[in-house]
C-alpha cells in the first residue's frame, strides 16, 4: 500500500512483413490514400484534415482507383476487394460527377441532399479529369473490368474547345470561361493530358 508508478515513456511499433522497402513504402501510402477514400460516395478527400464531402479530389480518386489494381497484384489486397473499390469509384466518376464541355471539377463537395457539385470558385480542370480517367481506365484493364464507360468519357471530352495555339487550355472557370493558359511545357502534367487527348 502506498506505491506507485511513474511511466515516463510509451511507444507503439509497427511492423509488418514485408521485406522490400519499396514495396512497404508502397504499403503504407496505400493505407493513407484508402484511408481518405469515402466507400460511401466513392472519393478521395484532398487532405486529411478535409472532411469528406468538402473538397474530394477527383485526381485522387483515379489514382486510389490505379493503386488499388497494383494492391491486388502485390497481394496486399484481394481480388474481390480490389473490384469492389475500382466499381464503386467507377461508379461515381462515370455517373454522379457533373461535368462542363466533358470535364471533371478539380474538386467536389456532396451537398445537403447528397448530389454532387463543383466546388465554388475552383475549375473544371483538363488535367485534373485526364488523371482520373487515365488511373481509373489502368485499373479497370489491369482487373479485367468494362473500360467502355471511362473510354466514353475520354471521347465525349470537347477537346476541340480546349485547343488553345501553344497546347490545350487548363480547362474552364467556375462560370464557364475558357482558362487561357495551356498545358504546353513537358512535364508530368502536361504528359498525362497530351496521352489521353492523343487516345
Amino acid at each position: 500500500p502506498g506505491d506507485f508508478v511513474t511511466l515516463e515513456h510509451l511507444s507503439f511499433t509497427a511492423t509488418n512483413p514485408i521485406e522490400s522497402t519499396a514495396e512497404a513504402a508502397f504499403v503504407w501510402s496505400y493505407g493513407m490514400l484508402l484511408e481518405n477514400w469515402n466507400p460511401d460516395t466513392g472519393l478521395v478527400r484532398d487532405k486529411a484534415k478535409d472532411p469528406s464531402g468538402d473538397f474530394d479530389a477527383i485526381q485522387a480518386t483515379g489514382s486510389l482507383a490505379a493503386a488499388t489494381a497494383q494492391a491486388y497484384q502485390l497481394g496486399v489486397i484481394s481480388h474481390e476487394d480490389a473490384v469492389a473499390i475500382v466499381t464503386k469509384i467507377a461508379n461515381t466518376m462515370l455517373n454522379d460527377l457533373p461535368r462542363y464541355h466533358g470535364l471533371w471539377p478539380h474538386w467536389v463537395e456532396t451537398n445537403s441532399q447528397g448530389q454532387l457539385l463543383i466546388v465554388p470558385n475552383t475549375e473544371w480542370s483538363s488535367v485534373d479529369s485526364a488523371i482520373g480517367a487515365a488511373g481509373l481506365l489502368t485499373a479497370q484493364q489491369a482487373l479485367g473490368l468494362d473500360t467502355s464507360g471511362t473510354e466514353a468519357f475520354i471521347i465525349g471530352i470537347d477537346w476541340d474547345m480546349l485547343l488553345l495555339e501553344d497546347g490545350l487550355s487548363h480547362g474552364y472557370t467556375y462560370d464557364g470561361q475558357l482558362i487561357p493558359y495551356a498545358w504546353d511545357a513537358f512535364g508530368g502534367e502536361s504528359w498525362l493530358l497530351a496521352l489521353v487527348y492523343a487516345a
